[in-house]
């Protein structure tokens, strides 16, 4: 039975009272014109993110920071839900990434995957490295749990990197779907997730060209059930080049994404993705209450973060604020 949206009263008047906070894409513009990073660090601190230092001589700390933004969000969503895990979706991804490289290099032996754990999945980084050291992966999702399982032993056998990756990848997205499948809106936005996925692995085979000599067959690898776009549609565009693929996009109602392929480069591609989620979670901004005011403030969260990432990197690499405020993603405040 759907989850009725009055469950989520409290929660989305909550929530709607935070989201004058967020940071619009006016204040990544005055960042992007910032003339130092104290600048940026000051601006950031006006939005109500404060930046995090490293403690050895009070230096930001990029990282951490963006962690904070992105956890406290999530955090507060998954805390203010009456539904017990329905936002967990929105952690999955940070275990399937958890999970890949613990697996990958217990199997190479190459001891601990230090520098490559998220602290923000449903298992903590120990529970992941006891995981993989008992084989016992019961802390997991179903899917990622059953993908795990064997997993290890197909990239110890092989050595092929993607044996970890696209079983892992196919269950997460699998643990996803069911997760959300009582909540309508919710479903459909991790059925666009897949899309968006399909979409990104078919233009990275494209442009891989002869390199493959069966690139539709190495497409299929990846996909995964749930998506909108029939995947028989995108695989036969394979033949046809990123025209083809534009054409398929261009069919099904996804315009944007269309002209970003035929643009040609991922970077592009990569934030014309993005921007169709944040559109989709704009749909919901002017619904008084339902899962999806939550799924909304989550998303704003992830957006932000992404935003400051872009921002900090390309001052720090002396990139100009036009070519900056290009590289921006749509903002949902």
């Amino acid at each position: 039975m759907p989850i009725a949206d009055t469950e989520f009263l409290y929660a989305s008047a909550l929530l709607r009272a935070k989201e004058g906070q967020g940071i619009a894409r006016e204040r990544f513009e005055r960042m992007a014109d910032a003339q130092s990073l104290e600048e940026i660090c000051r601006l950031l601190g006006e939005c109500g993110v404060v930046p995090v230092t490293d403690g050895e001589g009070g230096r930001f700390d990029l990282d951490r920071t963006l962690a904070a933004v992105w956890q406290d969000a999530a955090a507060l969503v998954r805390r203010l839900s009456p539904v017990e895990g329905l936002f967990d979706y929105l952690l999955y991804p940070y275990d399937a990434n958890d999970l890949k490289a613990c697996l990958k290099t217990a199997a190479a032996g190459e001891g601990e995957p230090e520098g490559m754990f998220f602290s923000c999945g449903t298992v903590p980084p120990a529970d992941v490295r006891n995981a993989v050291k008992t084989k016992d992966f019961s802390a997991f999702p179903p899917a990622m749990k059953k993908a795990a399982e064997t997993a290890a032993e197909d990239f110890a056998r092989t050595g092929d990197p993607q044996s970890v990756d696209i079983p892992i990848d196919r269950a997460c997205f699998a643990d996803m779907l069911a997760s959300t499948e009582r909540e309508p809106f919710l479903h459909s936005l991790i059925r666009l997730r897949i899309d968006l996925y399909h979409i990104r692995c078919t233009a990275r085979t494209i442009r891989m060209g002869e390199a493959l000599p069966a690139p539709e067959a190495y497409l299929k690898r990846f996909f995964v059930p749930g998506g909108n776009i029939p995947t028989e549609e995108l695989a036969q565009a394979c033949g046809g080049g990123l025209p083809a693929l534009a054409e398929v996009l261009s069919r099904h109602g996804e315009r944007a994404l269309a002209a970003a392929v035929e643009n040609g480069t991922p970077e592009t591609l990569e934030r014309a993705c993005d921007d169709r989620l944040t559109a989709e979670l704009k749909k919901t901004k002017y619904q008084p209450f339902g899962a999806a005011v939550l799924a909304a403030y989550a998303g704003a969260a992830e957006t932000a973060a992404k935003n400051i990432r872009i921002v900090c990197t390309m001052k720090a690499s002396g990139l100009p604020a036009d070519l900056i405020r290009e590289r921006l993603r749509d903002c949902y405040v």
